[in-house]
């Protein structure tokens, strides 16, 4: 199976290098402020104020909105790496 390289030293040449950084950042930005954008308003949603204190919620809520946010973490960034793919491939860097 032919697997994709994600690193930036797989770029061919240094122009793509530099479009491989460019579009991580961009990616990453973009990314972060949509996980930071979503966790308070599915906790405004859910009637979490997410200005609380972690030790003033109850236990399970805690531990399942952790949880909750790590699963979107790692669904976004999956998103993330499969468009980076996609990205590169159509700029063929």
């Amino acid at each position: 199976m032919n697997k994709f390289d994600y690193r930036f030293d797989s770029a061919p040449d240094p122009k793509g290098k530099v479009v491989r950084y460019f579009v991580y950042t961009l990616l990453v930005f973009i990314s972060t402020f949509l996980f930071v954008s979503l966790v308070h308003y599915v906790g405004g949603v859910l009637n979490v104020d997410v200005n609380q204190p972690l030790r003033e919620l109850p236990t399970n809520v805690v531990f399942l909105g952790l949880l909750g946010m790590l699963v979107t973490l790692v669904l976004i960034y999956t998103v993330v790496l499969m468009l980076a793919r996609v990205i590169f491939r159509n700029l063929g860097v």
